[in-house]
């Protein structure tokens, strides 16, 4: 199973170059290698800087589960399974909770790569506008923002709301297999600590979900 999936790492690696040396032919022979190595070093940026915060916010997120699982838990059939759950995986938590995030978040990049265009848009928006005779009249914006900024301001909000969602449900789930979060257990089923996590992180949810009304 190791060797197939090397193998097919190496066919997936060889078949992207391939396409990568290709384009950079073909915009060589068109006269815009500048246009190329833009669209590229954009990619990459966009790649590492989402990968990079969905790596803290979900490896922070799993570090702060781990802290927060409680030492003394009732007995129960359910918290049995979370026992034996937990005596296998905790000796390797420090080194497992970053390889995840790291993974999650290579994948994140690379989708967010895929907003260049937008990117490129909303960076290079300054100085651009119509005057203020065409002004927005409600919100009080130039034409030029909603074409060249907002686009891009929208991905930035969806992206973080749909980003701080998954990292709320990991985390549940991460608290109920660390037994801050009991189900089936007589009395509390949510530990205060954990109770103040979830409430941030929703907070969290929250504030940007309101920021995505105000952009509109």
């Amino acid at each position: 199973m190791i060797a197939i999936a090397v193998v097919a790492a190496i066919g997936v690696a060889l078949s992207a170059l391939s396409g990568f040396y290709v384009d950079l032919l073909w915009f060589h022979e068109v006269h815009f290698t500048d246009v190329f190595w833009k669209v590229f070093w954009s990619r990459i940026l966009l790649g590492f800087l989402f990968g990079l915060i969905f790596f803290v916010l979900l490896a922070a997120t799993l570090w702060t589960v781990r802290r927060l699982t409680p030492r003394f838990r009732p007995f129960s059939p359910e918290q049995e399974l979370i026992e034996r759950y937990r005596v296998a995986i905790d000796p390797y938590a420090r080194y497992a909770i970053p390889i995840f995030a790291a993974i999650i978040a290579l994948f994140v990049g690379v989708r967010a790569s895929a907003q260049w265009q937008s990117f490129l848009m909303w960076r290079s928006s300054a100085g651009i506008g119509f005057g203020a005779a065409h002004v927005d009249p409600v919100f009080h914006r130039d034409p030029a923002f909603y074409m060249f900024q907002l686009p891009f301001l929208k991905y930035v909000q969806g992206w973080l709301f749909s980003a701080l969602v998954w990292v709320t449900v990991i985390a549940a789930l991460a608290h109920y297999l660390t037994g801050g979060i009991r189900l089936q257990t007589a009395g509390e089923k949510v530990t205060p600590q954990v109770k103040v996590h979830l409430s941030v992180l929703l907070g969290l949810i929250l504030l940007v979900k309101a920021w995505g009304y105000f952009l509109g």
